[in-house]
């Protein structure tokens, strides 16, 4: 049986997107946004969702994730305005 938090630091919070795919990957650059995003953060985003009933279901698809019974159109101003409130200065 998969955890609740299960995939949580590896989705991304706002497009339902696994992007962190390794453990050494720390942050995602979106160029569309032009946001940087912190694994950390974005995981503690992920994880107040699941808490909320808020994340979506992931299930597995001929060995890849797929994201089913999603409400990040719903959420999607909310997590947005919190990462960019949180984005590291870039240098």
């Amino acid at each position: 049986m998969q955890s609740r938090t299960a995939y949580t630091s590896q989705l991304l919070a706002y497009r339902d997107e696994i992007v962190f795919t390794d453990c050494d990957i720390r942050e995602y650059w979106d160029a569309e946004l032009s946001l940087n995003v912190d694994r950390d953060i974005n995981a503690g985003i992920n994880i107040k969702r699941v808490g909320l009933g808020l994340f979506p279901t992931l299930k597995r698809r001929k060995g890849n994730l797929v994201v089913t019974n999603s409400t990040t159109n719903s959420t999607l101003k909310e997590v947005l305005e919190t990462l960019k409130m949180y984005q590291k200065p870039t240098p």
